[in-house]
């Protein structure tokens, strides 16, 4: 990449460009940067996926591999340094583990004029949970350490994840909040050709049923098997409601015959993947988000964005999205009783629901969109040049 007179290079990290979650978040950051002040470039560490970088290309954004064979590949090290002085990049950005740790070193070694990292989760939280406490807080002592040398800027997305930084005393001085945000004109492809009948007949689904949709990867900490008690109690009163569960990962088997023994085949439909985003959120009538930790999840921009209504837990910075009972409703993790009950009260008031979605759409606009996040990012990247 030439260095291009007035524009500041930035390479942003991610451990696999790919097209969900921390990939699909910084595409979005990528291609939300003024073109005008800004050269972006994605490096993956791994091997991206394939529609990420074709994506990528489509938009004029250059997909950098380093191809690590292992997380103890070290040779990474000075096959990044080595690209940051050749790019000449000016900010290095990092998100996840693996690129907080190797990036920042490789950034310290290249003399990076500025390096960040983006804090997806709350990490008092989130870390011991998906890696378990031994291994989850030695990762979070060593990005501790990482953070007071090898990051100048670390980029909380909620104010709940900035709580989990402080918690494990990350230095305070270097934090900010920077919502997440999501690019709706993206999602919004084929407009003149969507049928809600076709698309749902796609999944058996007939369209005359009230279908609650997810989008979710299928493991524990997304709370999915609490989904699944809640349907059984939804479907006891309302038959007439039916579940689409967006999402594949190592729960799928288990959360399938979870389905079959509580004899809800007729309820739940699972689909492991869908390319047009928007016809899922043109088919469904209530989105359900039942995690039982999260950051700032796309997913749920995305349900406000479309104008979905929305029933979500109370955990991570769902509360910093959603306004109880106004732009949509919460209640606690874990409690299928709790979820069957929003689910039905939802479904039986819908102007109601019509209300929340309004507001959610709004909410989304003033503090939630691709633009509102880049004009942030941009504004932290010139201040990393300034010292």
């Amino acid at each position: 990449m030439e260095k291009l007179s007035g524009k500041i290079n930035v390479l942003l990290l991610v451990p696999t460009f790919d097209v969900g979650g921390t990939g699909n978040a910084v595409f979005t950051l990528a291609n939300s940067l003024n073109p005008n002040k800004f050269n972006p470039v994605i490096c993956s560490m791994r091997k991206p996926d394939l529609r990420a970088e074709e994506r990528a290309k489509e938009h004029g954004i250059r997909v950098i591999k380093l191809n690590m064979r292992s997380f103890f590949d070290i040779s990474v090290i000075s096959k990044l340094s080595r690209i940051l002085k050749r790019e000449e990049i000016d900010i290095l950005h990092n998100h996840g583990f693996r690129p907080e740790i190797y990036g920042g070193l490789a950034g310290r070694i290249a003399k990076c004029k500025g390096i960040l990292a983006t804090i997806l989760h709350n990490p008092a939280q989130d870390i011991p949970l998906d890696y378990g406490f031994v291994i989850g807080n030695i990762m979070n002592l060593l990005r501790r350490i990482f953070a007071f040398f090898c990051e100048d800027v670390l980029v909380a997305i909620s104010e709940d994840a900035k709580k989990g930084l402080l918690k494990l005393h990350f230095p305070s001085k270097k934090i900010k909040v920077i919502y997440s945000g999501i690019n709706h004109n993206l999602l919004q492809q084929n407009k003149n050709h969507f049928n809600r009948e076709n698309t749902l007949a796609k999944f058996g689904i007939i369209s005359d049923k009230f279908i609650i949709g997810t989008i979710s990867v299928l493991k524990p900490r997304k709370g999915l098997s609490y989904l699944i008690n809640a349907a059984k109690i939804v479907a006891q009163e309302c038959p007439e409601i039916n579940f689409l569960i967006i999402g594949s990962g190592s729960l799928e088997k288990e959360l399938k015959e979870k389905v079959k023994s509580s004899g809800l085949q007729k309820h739940i439909v699972f689909q492991n993947y869908i390319k047009q985003i928007s016809e899922f959120y043109k088919s469904i009538d209530l989105f359900v988000l039942p995690s039982l930790t999260e950051g700032i999840p796309a997913v749920l921009l995305e349900a406000m964005a479309f104008g979905v209504p929305v029933v979500a837990t109370r955990v991570g910075g769902v509360p910093e999205m959603i306004e109880d009972g106004i732009s949509g409703i919460l209640v606690p993790p874990q409690n299928p009783e709790a979820l069957a009950k929003a689910i039905i009260k939802i479904y039986k008031n819908p102007n109601l629901a019509s209300i929340m979605a309004k507001n959610a759409r709004a909410r989304f606009e003033k503090y939630f969109t691709a633009n509102t996040m880049a004009r942030q990012y941009e504004k932290v990247y010139e201040e990393l040049l300034k010292t």
